[in-house]
């Protein structure tokens, strides 16, 4: 099933109490927080990358130096497509963001 943008507009006018849907009054609205949200998530995505990378490039190095540029690079191509992506789609295709995972996983 594909969401649409009205549905997702309506779903966000009810969230926010406001029952009655009126695209003329709501798109402008909704389509700027949806870009807003976006870059926001897209910084997000490479200040995370960044800081796990920080923390953990050494011990990576030290531990895994097998894997250690294998594991770079699938966190910079993962930050790419996603820096990439719309708010609806991932145009070059979707990476798995490993270092949000839980560190137990």
């Amino acid at each position: 099933m594909q969401i649409t943008v009205e549905w997702w507009d309506r779903r966000c006018c009810f969230i926010l109490s406001t029952h009655a849907y009126e695209p003329a009054s709501y798109e402008r609205v909704f389509n700027v927080f949806r870009r807003w949200m976006l870059k926001r998530w897209k910084q997000n995505v490479e200040f995370s990358w960044k800081e796990w990378w920080k923390q953990n490039e050494s011990e990576i190095g030290q531990t895994n130096p097998l894997y250690y540029l294998l594991i770079k690079e699938r966190g910079e191509i993962a930050v790419w497509m996603a820096k990439a992506c719309s708010f609806w789609e991932w145009q070059l295709g979707s990476a798995v963001l490993f270092w949000r995972w839980p560190p137990h996983l």
